[in-house]
């Protein structure tokens, strides 16, 4: 796994180092508010290990390898939200990865994304970063390259607007196929019961429609207060 450091080069990070420079720091995207997410630097103390499959995903004509179990920081030029989505959800979907670096980088890049490998058992190290954090991941090695965004743990609160969005509509992961005539089909008939019994048990919050795809429901709400206050609490592990 690489990490991207404050001198803008990539750092590879294939075993325990046997000693970090105290001024060696990485970038994350920090979301921690999500009217206001930034990047930051954090200095590199604790590093965690574990054993996972490994995926090879192309993104752009970069080839890279994260864990399998991760999710990504997706987004489409000229739409105004961003979403995470599982690396398993990811292939032959047509989704966009966002593509950025904090010091060097004139504005993001979307660059198309595809699952092109699979490894059963890597052994991996990765910084330990807060709730609300993602990795910036270089795309290339030495300097200025290009991140893509990852995260390890449940990352629902990032199904989020970028800052300043206006946005009245979120979408959201569903076990959901729309067959060739249009026909939604439900691939778990108690999702939807679940899903808009705990929904119409949320004050303040109303849905104004819906639309479906292979996937994902994109809900649309009476204003962009409300759409917010969704992505906020919208946990799907505790509902489901």
């Amino acid at each position: 796994m690489k990490i991207l450091t404050l001198e803008n080069k990539a750092y590879q990070l294939e075993k325990i180092p046997e000693w970090v420079d105290e001024k060696l720091r990485f970038a994350v995207l920090d979301n921690a508010d999500p009217e206001n997410p930034d990047f930051f630097y954090i200095p590199l103390i604790f590093l965690e290990s574990f054993n996972a499959p490994a995926a090879v995903l192309q993104i752009g004509d970069h080839k890279i390898k994260m864990p399998l179990d991760w999710k990504m920081l997706i987004g489409e030029q000229g739409q105004p939200e961003m979403h995470v989505l599982p690396i398993t959800s990811l292939n032959d979907r047509g989704f966009d990865a966002f593509t950025f670096n904090p010091l060097s980088s004139p504005k993001p890049d979307f660059l198309p994304i595809d699952v092109v490998d699979i490894y059963t058992e890597v052994k991996w190290y990765f910084p330990k970063i807060k709730t609300g954090q993602m990795l910036a991941v270089p795309l290339t090695d030495g300097k200025n390259p290009k991140c893509a965004y990852f995260v390890k743990d449940n990352a629902n609160r990032w199904i989020m607007a970028r800052s300043g969005s206006k946005s009245v509509t979120v979408k959201i992961d569903a076990p959901i196929i729309v067959i060739t005539d249009g026909t939604p089909v439900w691939g778990d008939e108690k999702w939807p019961m679940k899903f808009f019994e705990w929904l119409g048990e949320q004050k303040g919050i109303k849905l104004a429609g819906l639309t479906h795809g292979n996937g994902f429901l994109t809900l649309r709400f009476a204003n962009p207060k409300q759409a917010t206050m969704f992505r906020l609490i919208y946990d799907e592990k505790k509902i489901f």
